[in-house]
């Protein structure tokens, strides 16, 4: 059996648009459970939510209720749950809480939200979580473990708008206790809601869990939210699937999330708008943790017909976090169908493409076998790495290569490794010795071939100055990438720069 590969390193991060953070690496029945974890690529920065403010807040403008907050805090008054809520809200729709408050206000707020024990309505409750959207940090936290509390003092139902509302609130707090303390107290809240929910409300509710792990307080606001999708009768847009797949990126795996997966797939082959390349990015990054389960082929059927008829340009970001979505859909005929109406998606984008985007488009095909339609993939993505002019760093080049670990053998995937070389020689970023072992691994079918001892040839400087000690993992994935490249010179090159790192590993 092939040894056990190193867990690849996570994609850059980028500054805006990243997404729930660490997730579970799987490289099939080599790789081991027990691997780091990584943050995925970022995805194209969502739309704007389908959210229509409440009719109570539309009467006053947010610079109003800002200016009521600074007089009430300048006469020390105490603020009532609708106040509270107003205000939240009215910064959230500012966007950051920092940028909005000053700090004195922000204390204020913060303290009379975890005085405030009477008076809580759905409204007042529902803005509240809102609001969450706006505050990071151990602001956010004291907000998070504050409103459990408060929503099991709100009398009556919520509507559908409240539940919306509050849950897309959650979608930039972190998967941790606080947040799924808030999940358990929103689920009664769903569960009980009398109204009929929009494709708004389900699309709204779903992008909120976006950062949530598999968890069983995420478990149950999923399989509470099954229903409403099995009998909702409104239309959903482009954007409402969208958004409703992406908010499953973390969560899809489990039976709860199959089953979200099994009610939306009608809506989405029902749906007659047509899709922006960004809503196709979002909904197949949405999938990116569903190998081989059939609701996720389901989908992914319902999906192929609205790539092909996408008739927009597709950004190389776009591009990239597309592939990443099906990075663990493997050959099966619904991914097969959708890899096939992207490919001239690849081909016909003119725009360049950084040298992020190409190393999360070739790592997505890590699970591909070589045939037409993945030499399809990588002749398309030949011209794209050959005009790059934007310097990969070392995890970059060792993502790339590894996503070839099963289609390497073919004239395509010879020529990306061409294409791919001066890359890795203007690398002057220190290669890990990780990002080494992904590197060799990722050529374990390339055959002795021209274009392979090229890479290695690039790869032996790297090896060389390469000061991460080995450990056993990567000594052995890295000598198994070797395994079809005989005595040439590079091999034996290769070979003799890894000696010295196999004899200092002391594990």
């Amino acid at each position: 059996d092939a040894p056990r590969p190193p867990q690849p390193l996570a994609p850059n991060a980028s500054s805006e648009g990243t997404d729930s953070g660490p997730q579970a690496f799987s490289c099939g029945s080599s790789s081991p459970s027990s691997l780091p974890q990584v943050p995925p690529p970022p995805p194209p920065r969502p739309s704007a939510p389908l959210l229509r403010s409440p009719q109570r807040d539309s009467r006053r403008s947010g610079k109003d209720t800002l200016e009521r907050l600074a007089a009430r805090e300048a006469a020390r008054e105490v603020l009532p749950p609708a106040e509270i809520g107003a205000t939240l809200l009215a910064v959230a729709k500012l966007r950051v809480a920092e940028e909005v408050l000053p700090e004195t206000q922000r204390a204020y707020l913060l303290g009379e939200i975890a005085s405030a024990d009477n008076g809580w309505t759905p409204f007042a409750a529902s803005a509240s979580c809102y609001g969450l959207r706006a505050w990071k940090g151990p602001s956010l936290q004291t907000l998070l473990r504050a409103l459990p509390s408060k929503l099991a003092k709100v009398p009556g139902p919520f509507s559908g708008t409240d539940c919306s509302m509050a849950f897309f609130g959650l979608h930039r707090c972190p998967d941790d206790s606080d947040t799924r303390n808030l999940l358990m107290a929103l689920t009664p809240k769903l569960t009980e809601c009398l109204d009929s929910l929009q494709a708004r409300h389900i699309s709204n509710t779903l992008y909120g869990l976006q950062r949530c792990g598999d968890s069983q307080e995420g478990r149950s606001v999923l399989a509470a939210l099954v229903p409403h999708i099995q009998k909702c009768t409104e239309a959903f847009t482009s954007q409402a699937i969208a958004n409703s797949l992406f908010g499953l990126q973390s969560c899809s795996h489990s039976e709860q999330g199959r089953a979200v997966l099994a009610a939306l797939a009608p809506h989405i082959r029902r749906c007659a708008e047509a899709f922006s390349p960004q809503e196709i990015a979002m909904s197949l990054y949405g999938l990116r943790h569903c190998r081989g389960l059939e609701e996720a082929r389901v989908v992914l059927a319902s999906l192929a017909p609205h790539i092909r008829e996408c008739s927009d340009a597709f950004s190389p970001l776009e591009i990239s976090t597309s592939l990443y979505g099906l990075r663990d859909a493997g050959d099966s005929e619904e991914a097969c169908a959708v890899l096939a109406a992207l490919v001239p998606r690849i081909q016909s984008c003119v725009e360049a493409f950084p040298s992020q985007s190409i190393s999360n488009s070739l790592y997505a095909l890590q699970r591909c076998r070589d045939s037409q339609l993945t030499r399809a993939v990588l002749s398309a993505m030949v011209p794209h790495i050959q005009k790059c002019t934007d310097t990969f760093t070392s995890q970059g080049v060792g993502n790339s290569l590894y996503g070839l670990q099963r289609c390497s053998n073919s004239q395509e995937a010879r020529d990306v490794l061409e294409a791919m070389v001066p890359h890795i020689q203007k690398c002057t970023e220190g290669f890990t010795s990780q990002g080494i072992a992904n590197s060799l691994y990722g050529l374990q079918r390339c055959g002795d071939c021209r274009e392979g001892r090229t890479v290695l040839s690039a790869l032996v400087p790297h090896i060389l100055e390469c000061v991460d000690p080995f450990n056993p993992q990567s000594v052995g994935t890295s000598l198994y990438g070797m395994q079809r490249f005989g005595d040439s010179e590079e091999a034996l090159n290769v070979l003799e720069a890894l000696v010295p790192q196999i004899q200092k590993c002391t594990e």
